[in-house]
C-alpha cells in the first residue's frame, strides 16, 4: 500500500483495515517530506522533496511500463488509455466518423476487426455512468499508432492515450526523477517493482486525487 503525502492518522476505519492487512503480510510505504508516525509501525518511509510527488509517481509508472509489468487487459478494458487521440491530445469520437454519430462514444482501434470501433458509457440524467455502451465486443489495442479517415474525408494520424502516457513517463526515468525528488534511483526502481509484483494500491488522499 503506497501512501503519497498521506498517513491515515485521522481515519480510524482505514487504520484498522490497514492493520488487518499488515497482519496478513501487506507492506506500507509512506512517501512524505516528514517521517509520519505510521512509518515507525512496520512501514517504510521514503523521504521526498516537497512538491515533487508527480515526478515520483511518473517515475514509478516509467519503471512499470518499461518492465511491462502492468495489467494490459485491465488497462484496455477499464481505462481511457486505448482511446485514439490526435497530435493535440484530443480524443476522437464517433461524431467525427459517422453521420449522426455520438460525441459520447470514443474511438479505439479494435484488434479483432483491425478497424476503428467506438466505446463509451450509458449515463443517467445526472451524468452518472450506468453501463458500457458502443461496441462491447471490441478488443481495444493499447499501443496502436496509425492513420484514420474521418467523415469529411480528412486522414489524420492518431495514437493512443497509452502511447502518450508512455512518452510522458519516459522523461522521468528513475535517474532523472532522483535529481528532482531527492529519492535515490534505486529506491524508486525497487518501490515500483514491489508495487507491481505485489499488485499494490496507491492512496494519495482524496484531496490530491480531485
Amino acid at each position: 500500500v503506497l501512501f503519497i503525502g498521506r498517513t491515515l492518522q485521522a481515519s480510524m476505519g482505514a487504520q484498522s483495515r490497514l492493520a488487518q492487512a499488515k497482519s496478513r503480510g501487506a507492506k506500507a510505504v509512506y512517501v512524505d517530506p516528514r517521517m509520519p508516525e505510521a512509518a515507525m509501525a512496520n512501514g517504510e518511509w521514503v523521504p521526498i522533496l516537497p512538491g515533487t510527488d508527480t515526478a515520483f509517481a511518473l517515475a514509478l509508472a516509467q519503471v512499470i511500463l518499461a518492465d511491462k509489468s502492468y495489467d494490459a487487459e485491465f488497462l484496455a478494458k477499464y481505462t481511457t488509455l486505448p482511446l485514439l487521440v490526435t497530435a493535440d491530445g484530443m480524443p476522437l469520437t464517433q461524431a467525427q466518423f459517422k453521420l449522426k454519430g455520438e460525441a459520447t462514444l470514443y474511438a479505439v482501434w479494435d484488434g479483432k476487426k483491425n478497424a476503428v470501433a467506438f466505446i463509451g458509457a450509458k449515463r443517467d440524467e445526472e451524468g452518472k455512468a450506468l453501463d458500457y455502451a458502443g461496441d462491447l465486443e471490441a478488443e481495444p489495442v493499447l499501443d496502436y499508432t496509425g492513420q484514420v479517415k474521418l467523415l469529411d474525408g480528412t486522414v489524420v494520424s492518431v495514437s493512443t492515450g497509452f502511447n502518450a502516457l508512455a512518452a510522458r513517463c519516459a522523461e522521468f526515468a528513475p535517474a532523472a526523477a532522483a535529481s528532482i525528488t531527492g529519492v535515490p534511483a534505486a529506491t524508486i526502481t525497487r518501490v515500483a517493482r514491489e508495487f507491481a509484483s505485489l499488485k499494490g494500491v496507491c492512496d494519495d488522499s482524496w484531496y490530491n486525487a480531485r
